[in-house]
């Protein structure tokens, strides 16, 4: 039997030109909290979100940093 001690906790930057990070690939955090797909999935929607905002108008880098203060923000608390 072997345990985990944890690790470091950190943050990537979630998007560059012509990619993002969404979930586990944006961040480490504990996994003892087993949120790893629900944050998946919320950061895809998230992401999502900024995809179309740019789409619709807004400047990338703006749609794409308000993706990641968001996703940074919901995955520290």
């Amino acid at each position: 039997m072997r345990g985990f001690a944890g690790g470091p906790y950190y943050l990537r930057q979630s998007w560059g030109p012509g990619w993002a990070l969404v979930g586990d690939a944006g961040y480490f955090k504990d996994p003892i909290t087993t949120h790893g797909m629900t944050d998946a999935l919320r950061d895809a929607e998230l992401c999502a979100e900024a995809v179309l905002a740019w789409h619709s108008g807004c400047e990338e880098p703006s749609a794409f940093a308000a993706y990641q203060r968001t996703r940074d923000r919901l995955s520290t608390t």
